[in-house]
């Protein structure tokens, strides 16, 4: 999409939850498709949109023991968690260089 933006229809909020092989979590795709993903979210995030929202998953935790919140440190072990942590991480940092508000949010089950 060059502007997928005006092509959405000028969207307030981007719910980003696209991700291909998710329980194939040894899959070539999900280091693949980080730049596509990071492409399109920044096109958004350039074009002023205003919340961004991003779907990780509890295997960016990696294996770890007892409750986990958002203050739980990251520690991927498998591609899939890589990639979602990845593209998490690239997001952060271009919603602050943008000033979008970036909701992030983890599948637990």
């Amino acid at each position: 999409m060059q502007n997928p933006y005006e092509q959405l229809e000028n969207p307030d909020v981007l719910l980003h939850l696209a991700w291909r092989d998710g329980f194939v979590h040894y899959s070539d795709a999900h280091i693949e498709d980080i730049p596509l993903h990071f492409e399109f979210i920044k096109k958004m995030a350039e074009a002023s949109i205003n919340k961004i929202c991003v779907m990780g998953s509890m295997h960016e935790i990696g294996f770890y023991e007892g409750s986990i919140d958002e203050n739980t440190p990251t520690n991927p072990e498998s591609y899939y968690g890589v990639g979602k942590n990845t593209l998490r991480d690239l997001t952060q940092i271009l919603v602050k260089k943008n000033g979008n508000k970036l909701n992030k949010m983890r599948i637990l089950r």
